[in-house]
């Protein structure tokens, strides 16, 4: 009787902090060392598994003197309880060599009352043994009772859930650790969700932020982690006059496609430079807000060519008024050629150059090489500045002539006609 009483006040004074740690797990890690233990019972009722992870799986009708085994894994938190038994009960534990663990007689972290509960950390994986009996170390009980167990969610993720871009890798880690074989019962320890293979998960390839969840199992219980994928991006470029000047002109290089870039041989993105002559392919990647580097290249081949060098020489050189002179203009060297359309010519390529009249001359013709095709003679008052012709607007087309196909690697000699006064002192 006072034990009982002992037992009452205690309970009344502990009350409000055992239903505060009702259901909490902030104890795993830790063995319930509470009143007297018993020795484990030598009758054995079998095997009972905490199948409903976090709910608690209720064996009905047990009779108080026996034991059972309880399917556990090492690292895992584990709740046996006898809450609502009608009379005082014992629990106590042991490891598969018949070591105790855990023990409990009452006011447990479970229930309130004179019946018992355990919450548990085994160091261990395998069957533990759990020996119920009424107070005393009875070796039967006034009635059977429910006995309740289950497994608690202590599962932590140790491995970074922050984002990724597409295509990177992570270790997957948690605790508890996995553990060898379950003898059949629950899940070892192991990872799952998309991207995932063994413990190592690989950012799917997305073309929008894409949220994944990770799913980490152990025994009957499971704990997520969501890590956010970003695309990478997709890098363009652009080269500003043109990807074809001349020699001298400022080009400005842009990737597009990302937040910030990084160019071969020393560009600067959006920043002009003047390249040298001859052709070079400068390379670019970029990298999002998010940090995500592209995989893909974008290139800009950029080709100087040399400012034409313009020679001219009249025969004869001096005349008299009204008589005719002849006007030979070279333009050089050979490789000047424009590459952007001429004006009206799609896709094909020319010369431009100044001729400015000490006095008031008339061009009749201009004498051209070429293979094949049409060509043309365009002009346009006050000189052309360059370097690439752009519009036909202030132009106007004052010779053409076509030419016959002379032979594979042939070429012919034309005059193209026009009839251009140029007044003394412009060009």
């Amino acid at each position: 009787m006072k034990k009982l009483l002992q037992k009452f006040i205690f309970s009344a004074i502990l009350i409000s902090a055992c239903l505060f740690s009702k259901q909490s797990y902030s104890q795993c890690g830790t063995n319930t060392a509470s009143g007297v233990s018993c020795g484990r019972s030598p009758y054995l009722v079998g095997t009972l598994a905490p199948v409903n992870g976090t709910t608690f799986y209720t064996l009905s009708n047990y009779s108080p003197g026996m034991f059972f085994f309880m399917p556990v894994q090492a690292g895992g938190c584990y709740t046996v309880s006898t809450c609502g038994a009608p009379f005082d009960t014992q629990i106590s534990c042991y490891d598969p060599s018949n070591a105790l663990y855990a023990w409990d007689d009452d006011m447990g972290p479970e229930c309130s009352t004179t019946a018992a509960s355990v919450l548990m950390t085994p160091n261990f994986t395998g069957s533990a043994q759990i020996d119920i009996r009424q107070y005393n170390c009875a070796a039967v009980g006034a009635s059977s009772i429910n006995v309740f167990i289950r497994q608690n969610n202590n599962l932590t993720f140790t491995s970074s859930s922050a984002a990724m871009c597409s295509g990177q890798t992570r270790s997957l880690t948690a605790t508890p650790a996995a553990v060898g074989s379950t003898g059949g019962f629950g899940n070892s320890g192991t990872f799952s969700g998309t991207g995932v293979s063994g413990t190592t998960f690989t950012a799917p390839s997305v073309t929008v932020p894409t949220n994944f969840t990770i799913t980490y199992t152990f025994g009957y219980v499971s704990q997520t982690q969501v890590i956010t994928v970003n695309p990478l991006p997709t890098v363009g470029s652009t080269a500003s006059p043109s990807a074809t000047v001349c020699a001298g002109t400022p080009v400005t290089l842009s990737g597009t496609g990302a937040a910030t870039y990084a160019w071969t041989g020393g560009v600067t993105n959006g920043v002009s430079f003047t390249p040298g002559l001859g052709t070079t392919t400068y390379t670019v990647t970029g990298t999002s807000a998010a940090g995500c580097t592209s995989t893909n290249l974008s290139t800009q081949t950029i080709t100087v060519n040399p400012i034409p060098v313009v020679t001219a020489s009249a025969t004869p050189s001096t005349i008299c008024s009204g008589s005719n002179s002849q006007l030979i203009a070279n333009v050089g060297p050979a490789n000047s050629l424009l590459s952007t359309p001429l004006i009206g010519v799609s896709s094909q390529a020319g010369v431009a150059f100044n001729v400015t009249a000490a006095n008031t001359i008339t061009l009749h013709y201009f004498s051209s090489t070429q293979s094949a095709g049409n060509a043309q003679i365009w002009y346009i008052p006050g000189g052309f500045t360059g370097p690439t012709l752009t519009s036909s607007t202030g132009w106007t087309l004052i010779g053409t002539a076509a030419v016959a196909l002379a032979g594979s690697g042939s070429v012919s000699l034309i005059n193209i006609d026009c009839n251009l006064t140029i007044p003394a002192g412009q060009t």
